[in-house]
């Protein structure tokens, strides 16, 4: 399932200082008779009356003579108090050294460094205190999560929330620490079998405070790679959005559970939230003109602009033709890539290049309304809700059409390729994280199908160019046909002539099985359990977007046993003479 990354939600509201609280530090003071210095006595009665500054001149006095840990955290509250955030980092790392082994500098130090936005320091000196000094505090723990999770250090944050899991249902941080990383470094069944051995219920995580609402939508995630069935995950990210109704991420979280279970009206509230995302990988455009809404005029000019990834874009426009229908005056502007094959798609529309300033906003603003291509989606798909949940529905059968002089070439060259079957055949993404690396399967797998001498590949791993893939899997180049110097990652024209002159297309949920399905041409999808399957959830099922699509569900790609043997003999029986 496409999720937005939990990783960098924010346990803490990170333009709000943590302040230190002296008391809470009592039984690790090693005063050192400070108590006799008069100067900072003075310092003390300057901070109860407010005095900061003064205050700070007589500690800063008093520390000169008396380096101890009663005068550090008094200075502490001074600097955090006049949010002096850069002074007091200079000023805690160069006394670092008289205070190495006292895990409450520690702590002051990580403070500091996070207010002051330095989350390497912050995460290396709130690990310090937690781990090595044991200062198991919750304002620190908040520092670590946060700190790691900003800075990528999965690894770390596992292995110290791992080491103190035992505190999890009492301190929620640890448990936010646990599952995020756990998250990040796909350990879903790990954390799902946690979650079931501490019977984690809605209440507990409702009782968690102020992050209750990003521990829920951690466990939706976690059940959602975990679980075929998808009504618990929408529970969970139902309550995510109750404990946090104003953070963004989990709303979009929400909308894509929703769309899952084919609640579109409902979907259609919370998908908006994504551009509110601060890691919502479009640009957000700005208009004067207002947005369309479904009561306009049928005769209004509207604008459709383009959003997300390609293969999402491809997929939102395929509904275009029934917006079409009702709303016919349209400007569609596509990403750069795709120009060129939506002006042969759409020849009675104008398709142009996006006038996107560098200020997000469009300066000739030539239409009434603009429309995101997700909301024309989303929208169409409400005026088909109830079709969508019957499993043998499919919204269209194809809509792309390729340049007739580019298909016509390639009809002619894969024609001479030798009369097998030939297969369009993916095998990953471009970009694999240790997250990803669930989603996707290594051509080394596929060696008994690939040699069985019953077809012809044609490499779609649209990263490889034909040299690349000759110089990488030298063995299988008898296997695979010659496509010469086509650029299937930016010449999407030429990449859908190439599609549309094969006889099936095995893919991943990537661009070329989106480019094949929007083609018409025999496609079988495997993939994690994808939002806009709407719950279809068993092998081969139809796709509901597609007539000639089928998907192959997997809750683990890379893992799974039976997802190369079963689709091997799904394709032999299919081809079978």
């Amino acid at each position: 399932m496409s999720m937005p990354n939990n990783k960098n939600q924010c346990s803490i509201d990170e333009n709000l200082p943590v302040f230190l609280n002296k008391d809470k530090f009592a039984f690790n003071l090693k005063t050192n008779n400070s108590n006799t210095d008069s100067k900072f006595y003075l310092g003390e009665l300057e901070i109860k009356k407010g005095n900061y500054n003064k205050a700070k001149a007589y500690f800063l006095d008093s520390f000169l003579s008396d380096k101890n840990i009663d005068t550090a955290i008094n200075l502490s509250t001074c600097f955090s108090k006049l949010e002096q955030f850069s002074d007091a980092i200079s000023f805690f790392e160069s006394n670092l050294k008289y205070f190495k082994n006292n895990g409450t500098y520690w702590a002051i130090l990580a403070t500091h460094n996070y207010c002051g936005f330095d989350y390497e320091g912050a995460a290396g000196a709130s690990y310090n205190a937690i781990f090595k000094f044991n200062i198991d505090l919750s304002e620190i723990w908040k520092i670590f999560v946060f700190s790691a999770k900003k800075i990528n250090r999965s690894e770390l944050l596992y292995k110290v929330s791992k080491n103190s899991l035992e505190d999890a249902l009492n301190n929620p941080y640890v448990l936010e620490g646990y599952l995020s990383s756990c998250c990040s470094l796909n350990l879903y069944e790990e954390a799902y079998n946690f979650l079931n051995n501490i019977n984690l219920t809605k209440v507990m995580v409702s009782n968690m405070g102020e992050i209750s609402g990003i521990i829920a939508s951690l466990v939706a995630s976690i059940i959602a790679r975990n679980e075929w069935s998808s009504e618990r995950e929408l529970a969970w990210n139902e309550l995510a959005a109750k404990l946090s109704p104003d953070v963004s991420d989990i709303k979009w979280n929400l909308s894509l559970s929703q769309l899952k279970n084919c609640m579109i009206s409902e979907c259609y509230k919370n998908y908006s939230s994504r551009f509110s995302w601060s890691e919502f990988p479009s640009p957000v455009r700005i208009f004067k003109k207002p947005k369309w809404n479904q009561n306009v005029k049928t005769t209004s000019r509207i604008l459709l602009w383009y959003e997300q990834g390609i293969g999402d874009e491809l997929r939102f426009i395929s509904t275009l033709p029934f917006f079409k229908a009702n709303f016919p005056n349209l400007i569609l502007e596509p990403s750069d890539k795709l120009v060129e094959l939506m002006t042969n798609t759409f020849p009675e529309i104008e398709v142009r290049y996006s006038t996107i300033e560098s200020d997000l906003s469009t300066t000739n603003e030539d239409f009434d309304y603009h429309l995101p291509i997700g909301d024309m989606f989303l929208f169409c798909l409400e005026m088909k809700g109830d079709l969508l949940r019957d499993s043998t529905f499919s919204f269209s059968e194809k809509y792309l059409k390729p340049d007739k002089l580019r298909n016509f070439y390639w009809n002619d060259k894969l024609t001479k390729s030798g009369g097998k079957p030939l297969v369009g055949f993916c095998w990953r993404s471009s970009f694999i994280d240790r997250q990803r690396s669930r989603e996707y399967s290594v051509l080394e797998q596929w060696q008994n199908l690939i040699e069985s001498n019953v077809f012809r590949f044609v490499n779609l791993q649209y990263d490889l160019t034909q040299t690349d893939f000759v110089e990488k899997y030298p063995e299988y180049k008898g296997w695979f046909v010659d496509i010469g110097h086509l650029d299937q990652k930016d010449d999407l024209d030429g990449t859908a002539a190439l599609i549309n002159n094969l006889d099936f297309v095995l893919s991943p949920a990537s661009t070329p099985s989106m480019i094949s399905s929007c083609l018409g041409i025999p496609t079988l999808i495997y993939a994690t359990p994808n939002p806009y399957w709407f719950s279809r959830n068993k092998k081969f099922s139809q796709h509901p977007l597609f007539k000639n699509s089928l998907i192959y569900p997997s809750l683990n790609v890379a893992e799974d046993k039976n997802l190369v043997p079963e689709i091997a003999d799904f394709l032999m029986k299919k081809f079978k003479k």
